[in-house]
């Protein structure tokens, strides 16, 4: 989809389609783990070793299990509001359906759906991820709404040259924090007068800062915005750091899908907290003691009306008092209708949501801000990749570009990385994206309480394992790809830095490929690290970061890791310390590697093979 469209309708019919075509890859993937013997479905993350459920108790009048697995860890591939099915040990017999709510390395506790009972105190379970296509649904019913409505904000996601330049806001931005040019700039599209605003943040830019800036604006001029997301951690961050400039915000969201440090936020939260809350309690302690005295129903159903009496007005009035709703457009798209009106909603990580999800926003409000970088990964998508794994930013660009640029003013100054590591994504976003003084000369011996590594050069290290037959392997039940002697160098390199004094949660490892993150994290070195995908550690900063490329064969196939995009994400992580780990004669078949290989072998002690100490003790083993 390089053009923008002709026929908008046709547009809107080709998304619906694409999601027919991924609640269909869902549901098939779903199906294929669901056939897998129980010790595969253990080992693709898809399903943990059998608990034991250890007590029975109810909450918002729903069966809460808490289940234990002895003796080992739960893995994560299963998450916190994740939806879960609980059967037999073998897959087999009766299942209920519920959503993780609590989440620990041994303990796990699950809330049934209304109306499921679950198995008893003492019973043995299995629990699956589960599959919930609810979301997609409500996009293809955005769709077809905001097909309906039209209006300019349909008109100008369709192609925004449609739209007239806007005008000038009628009064500047308060200075809430400070703000520099390129900042000001994006704070000017928020507040003007234009039905979409687009606004470029690279990584380490200040989106945060100037999105919080622009929140406060609107509310001065006695607006109530919505603040949206794709990712819970990104409405998380966004949330608090609005509370912290003097916003009253309400997070919209289950509980336990929110980050501790911001559940205080929460709609639900803050109703506990209020004088309707306590006879909400009330209400349900009464609830829990007539069904244990077998109380008639009729008396059951009454306290229950006044209980989600009480409850829907309650969070009507938390909503009412708040400055700024924000959620992640999932939680819109499922429980959105019937909020407060907002004219403005912004929408942060816009490059990683699925564009058929914004158009839900169409009918209901009257401008659409959305802000992301296009440089790095886009949504994730199980199916064909076109159109969905497209961003709405991305797309535009693509068509045209200079047009659009033109209209999506850039955050440039960088607060993350120092100048040698900036140096390395600097020509993805080109001259005017550049570190800020305060960290344009950090390092990471700043940050070591012994002596620097020898390997360390100035921030950025390249380790070639050209020749040294570490080559990939293909997992064969995952068929994901690991590499082994990579994972022996990413274990040689997290060692030297934690003798040198840097603290686990300091530095952070992350690989391409699910199989190499695996093998990875069970590596003594890199115990209390965190090690991921690159793609889970998009919007993620940390001082140091090891990266493990993986690919290495005879016939320089990079599969998704010559995704350009995932090599910036890659790249842009860290603020003090690179190291690389890859095969040059596979990964330099792709020009971006090329360029990458040549700009940190300019850097003294940038490029450095296996062949040569310290490396070298690594290669033998």
């Amino acid at each position: 989809m390089s053009a923008l469209p002709a026929d908008p309708a046709a547009l809107l019919e080709r998304f619906a389609e694409a999601i027919d075509v991924e609640v269909d890859s869902q549901r098939a993937v779903f199906d294929e783990h669901a056939r897998l013997p129980w010790s595969e479905r253990v080992a693709l993350g898809v399903a943990w070793p059998t608990l034991r459920v250890e007590e029975r108790g109810r909450s918002q009048g729903r069966t809460l299990l808490s289940l234990r697995l002895p003796g080992a860890t739960l893995h994560d591939g299963i998450q916190r509001g994740d939806p879960v099915v609980l059967s037999a040990p073998d897959g087999g017999g009766p299942s209920a359906r519920g959503e993780v709510v609590e989440l620990y390395p041994q303990v796990v506790g699950v809330l049934l759906l209304r109306g499921e009972d679950g198995p008893g105190i003492g019973a043995l379970v299995g629990v699956a991820l589960g599959l919930d296509l609810r979301g997609y649904a409500r996009m293809k019913q955005g769709l077809k709404r905001a097909a309906r409505h039209g209006g300019p904000v349909l008109a100008a996601l369709l192609d925004p040259r449609s739209t007239p330049a806007p005008a000038e806001p009628p009064r500047p931005a308060p200075a809430l924090p400070k703000l520099n040019e390129a900042q000001n700039n994006a704070v000017r599209v928020i507040l003007d007068d234009s039905p979409l605003g687009l606004i470029h943040g690279p990584p380490g830019t200040g989106k945060t800062t100037t999105l919080v800036a622009g929140l406060a604006a609107l509310v001065a001029r006695g607006e109530r915005p919505w603040a949206l997301a794709d990712s819970n951690a990104a409405v998380d961050h966004l949330a608090l750091c609005a509370a912290a400039a003097g916003l009253r915000v309400a997070r919209l969201a289950k509980p336990w899908r929110v980050s501790p440090a911001a559940r205080h936020l929460t709609v639900a939260e803050q109703v506990a907290r209020s004088a309707a809350g306590a006879a909400i309690a009330a209400i349900e302690k009464e609830i829990d003691r007539a069904a244990r005295l077998g109380t008639p129903s009729a008396a059951l159903t009454a306290l229950h009306a006044e209980r989600r009496h009480l409850s829907e007005q309650a969070t009507r009035d938390t909503l009412e008092g708040a400055q700024l709703i924000a959620m992640t457009l999932g939680t819109f798209l499922l429980h959105g209708e019937g909020l407060p009106p907002a004219r403005v909603a912004l929408v942060d990580e816009a490059t990683q949501a699925l564009e058929p999800a914004l158009y839900s926003l169409v009918p209901v409000v009257q401008k659409l801000v959305l802000i992301g970088d296009p440089m790095q990964l886009g949504p994730v998508v199980t199916g064909p990749a076109a159109p969905l794994s497209t961003s709405v930013m991305e797309r535009l660009l693509q068509a045209a570009p200079v047009e659009i640029s033109a209209r999506m003013p850039m955050l440039e100054v960088q607060h993350r990385m120092s100048a040698a590591l900036a140096a390395l994504v600097q020509p993805v976003y080109g001259p005017r994206y550049r570190p800020h003084p305060a960290v344009a000369d950090q390092h990471i011996g700043e940050r070591l309480s012994g002596a620097v590594p020898d390997f360390v050069g100035q921030g950025a290290v390249f380790i070639d394992t050209a020749g040294a037959g570490m080559t990939e392997l293909r997992d064969p039940l995952s068929l994901s790809l690991y590499n082994l002697g990579e994972a022996r160098l990413v274990a040689e390199a997290a060692r030297a830095l934690r003798a040198a004094g840097l603290s686990p949660g300091a530095f952070a490892v992350v690989a391409p490929y699910s199989a190499q993150v695996q093998r990875l994290r069970a590596l003594p070195e890199l115990q209390g690290v965190e090690v991921d995908t690159i793609n889970a550690f998009q919007g993620r900063e940390t001082e140091a970061l090891i990266v493990s490329f993986v690919r290495s064969n005879d016939d320089g196939e990079l599969g998704f890791v010559a995704d350009g995009r995932r090599l910036t994400v890659a790249l842009s992580r860290a603020r003090r310390l690179l190291v690389l780990i890859g095969d040059s004669g596979t990964l330099a078949s792709h020009p971006r590697f090329a360029a990458l290989l040549a700009a940190i072998e300019a850097q003294p002690g940038g490029l450095q093979s296996v062949w040569s100490p310290p490396w070298d003790t690594v290669n033998d083993a």
